[in-house]
């Protein structure tokens, strides 16, 4: 879970503005609650209770925005806690860290309101921004930052992790291989729901695997579990969006909440789409991994095709 790029902490190489990026479950969220640590410690009376508090998140000094549910990164909270927040000195620190977790999912108003801190910084405040997808930022943002790269996890090392963790080196091992370089998803595999996923991918590939006629492997969909899953992934998706519309409406003078209504669903759809449509993909393309890690040549029963 090593990034590429500088060691240093943002006191040390000069840069007060970070953009940590990789793919999902690589460290970054850990990585930047780690250096805000690291900064918010630094000349404190107490290092040890400082750190331990702001890795729990309760240090007056670390800011931690994120998306809120379905909806991305509202420019409130932008301009809240890091654009006003940015311009007041520390508590109790000599340092402020602002961290803005899955930065992609600001919106532009969100990025514009953010561009003029990043370019005039207080001098004791560093500003991490974390991504998955660092392409959806403003090229202005990015370019205001200095670019951490995390890689894919190794499954050696994801194994390693497992087993400290408790999981037997069995399970480890498959979970580790599965999960494409992703810590949160090989412990999501490893036990509970994530096991009986990679319980019926298994079947799924058992399915494929066994000799038997093209017409009666269909009809038997050994691939239903994986959609029936993926289905009532979405549906819960789906529910907790309308759940917290119905909340925020509860806060809202009548007039005026259809087109908060209107712009809460469209705010909401990407979520729905971005949970369920890759939580499908993703049932049926371990077991697709499954296969081609055995050297299956599917053919006719490509079943990601079959559906």
């Amino acid at each position: 879970m090593k990034p590429d790029g500088p060691s240093q902490s943002g006191s040390q190489s000069g840069s007060q503005s970070f953009l940590f990026h990789g793919p999902p479950g690589t460290g970054k969220r850990d990585a930047a609650r780690a250096l805000a640590a690291e900064l918010i410690s630094e000349g404190s009376v107490d290092p040890a209770d400082t750190e331990r508090r702001v890795l729990s998140g309760v240090h007056p000094d670390l800011s931690w925005v994120e998306p809120r549910g379905a909806h991305d990164v509202l420019v409130d909270d932008v301009r809240n806690q890091v654009v006003r927040q940015a311009a007041l000195r520390p508590f109790e620190s000599e340092r402020r860290v602002f961290v803005i977790a899955e930065a992609d999912r600001m919106n532009d108003e969100s990025q514009n309101a953010l561009l003029k801190t990043l370019e005039e910084p207080a001098p004791f405040a560093t500003f991490v921004l974390v991504s998955s997808a660092p392409g959806r930022l403003l090229p202005t943002i990015v370019s205001r930052c200095e670019p951490v790269r995390f890689k894919p996890v190794p499954a050696a090392r994801i194994t390693e992790l497992l087993e400290a963790e408790g999981v037997d080196s069995t399970t480890a091992l498959a979970c580790a291989r599965l999960a494409n370089g992703n810590v949160d998803r090989a412990r999501h595999l490893a036990a509970g729901e994530g096991a009986q996923q990679r319980a019926e991918a298994e079947q799924a590939v058992r399915a494929a695997l066994a000799p038997s006629d093209d017409p009666d492997w269909v009809i038997a969909e050994p691939w239903r579990p994986l959609l029936d899953r993926a289905a009532k992934s979405g549906a819960s998706a789906e529910e907790r969006v309308f759940e917290e519309l119905a909340e925020r409406l509860a806060n809202e003078p009548k007039r005026g909440q259809q087109g908060f209504k209107r712009e809460f669903e469209l705010q909401g759809m990407p979520y729905l789409v971005g949970y369920a449509l890759p939580n499908l993909y993703f049932h049926m393309s371990m077991a697709y991994a499954i296969l081609r890690h055995n050297g299956v040549d599917l053919g006719k029963r490509d079943f990601l095709g079959a559906i």
